[in-house]
C-alpha cells in the first residue's frame, strides 16, 4: 500500500545555515502565542509560539519549489499556491506540545446549524460551507533546530493505514504529508524547537 506520507529528504547544511539566521535575524521578535482555527488560545491543546513569514519573502520561493517537485512525483495534487500567501515559522519551548489535530478536514467545511429545539436542547444539522473556496493539500515541516539543540518534542503522523510515523529531527529535513492525516508535535523536554509549516492549497475536493 502507497502512503499518502512522504519524507522527501533534506535541505542542503550551508543552505539551513543561511535559513535559520535570518529567521532568527527578523521573525524572532514577532513571535506571538500560537492560536487554534477560530483565532482561540487553548493551551491544553497548543502551547507553542508563531510568526508568519510571507511567501512574497525570498524563502517562500524556494518552498514553493520542493512543493511543486515533490506534488509532481507522489501526489498529483490540484496545487494553487501557499496557503494565505504565508508560512509559520513556530518555536516548542519547555512542556510545550500541539495535541493530535488535521490541518484540514470535516471541521473546516462543516458548520452547525440550528434547526429547531427539543426540551430545550437545540437540535444541530451540519451543512457544508460554500464560503470554502479552496482545501489545504498537503502540509510541510521543515526542521530548523539540531536534534541535538532539544529533547522530546517529537512530531508523529498517523498515516492511512493507521501506521503511526515520528518524523525525523534532524535539521533540515523536509517532510510532506497529505493535510488530512492526524499529526501532533509532542512535548518538549529540554531546549528549544523551532520548526516551519507550509500549507499548500487547491480547489475543493470533489
Amino acid at each position: 500500500m502507497t502512503r499518502s506520507f512522504c519524507h522527501y529528504g533534506s535541505i542542503p547544511s550551508d543552505m539551513m545555515d543561511i535559513i535559520e539566521e535570518d529567521l532568527n535575524k527578523n521573525f524572532d521578535h514577532l513571535m506571538q502565542v500560537s492560536r487554534l482555527m477560530g483565532n482561540k488560545e487553548i493551551l491544553e491543546r497548543r502551547n507553542s509560539k508563531n510568526a508568519w513569514v510571507p511567501t512574497t519573502y525570498w524563502l517562500g520561493g524556494l518552498m514553493w519549489h520542493y512543493f511543486k517537485k515533490v506534488n509532481d512525483e507522489f501526489f498529483n495534487y490540484n496545487l494553487d499556491c501557499i496557503d494565505g500567501e504565508s508560512m509559520q515559522y513556530t518555536h516548542y519551548g519547555l512542556n510545550q506540545k500541539y495535541d493530535w489535530h488535521q490541518d484540514e478536514g470535516i471541521n473546516s467545511l462543516y458548520k452547525p446549524q440550528s434547526s429547531g429545539n427539543r426540551n430545550d436542547n437545540m437540535i444541530l444539522q451540519d451543512f457544508m460551507t460554500n464560503e470554502v473556496k479552496k482545501n489545504r493539500k498537503l502540509t510541510c515541516i521543515l526542521q530548523l533546530a539540531n536534534e541535538e539543540d532539544y529533547e522530546g518534542g517529537d512530531t508523529q503522523v498517523r498515516d492511512i493505514d493507521n501506521t503511526m510515523i515520528t518524523l525525523s529531527k534532524k535539521r533540515g529535513t523536509l517532510f510532506f504529508f497529505d493535510s488530512r492525516l492526524q499529526h501532533r508535535a509532542m512535548k518538549v523536554k529540554k531546549g528549544l524547537r523551532k520548526s516551519l509549516i507550509i500549507w499548500a492549497v487547491g480547489p475543493r475536493w470533489k
